[in-house]
């Protein structure tokens, strides 16, 4: 499989679940679930597993209809992005020991660029106007789940 049909499977997914809660609460289960995988094995660097963390509480901030300030293109690249991270199967697979989450990286990094000033706002909003710095190892908890 190459890299372009991955990634617009992953883009064709996000656009039929955006619309759905439930969808995007089992989405961000599997995204909190990968994040846990990911930390223990120490395979991506801090700031791409924040960039994650940005997108899933941006989503569900989304869903949960607390900010509502997100165009629905960025909804769908965001969602798009977190399929493609929790696809054990994409272009370069997960379990390739040290390149398997290169792919992964990319399509995040490339999705926190397309949407950088929506980013901007979404911390704003978070922090009340002010600009705040995430903590690391913050793991997001949807809704009535406990670790």
């Amino acid at each position: 499989m190459n890299s372009d049909y991955n990634v617009r499977r992953a883009m064709r997914q996000a656009a039929g679940i955006a619309d759905d809660p439930d969808l995007i609460m089992k989405l961000l289960r599997g995204v909190r679930e990968k994040i846990r995988n990911v930390e223990d094995g120490k395979k991506l660097a801090a700031d791409v597993l924040s960039n994650i963390r940005l997108f899933a509480r941006m989503i569900l901030a989304y869903v949960r209809g607390d900010y509502r300030e997100i165009p629905w293109r960025s909804i769908v690249l965001i969602i798009g992005a977190l399929l493609y991270f929790v696809m054990p199967l994409d272009m370069i697979p997960d379990f390739i020991p040290a390149t398997g989450f290169v792919d992964d990286i990319t399509v995040i990094l490339l999705v926190f660029k397309a949407v950088s000033d929506d980013i901007n706002a979404f911390k704003r909003y978070e922090s009340g106007g002010e600009e705040v710095k995430e903590e690391p190892g913050e793991v997001i908890q949807p809704e009535g789940e406990t670790d």
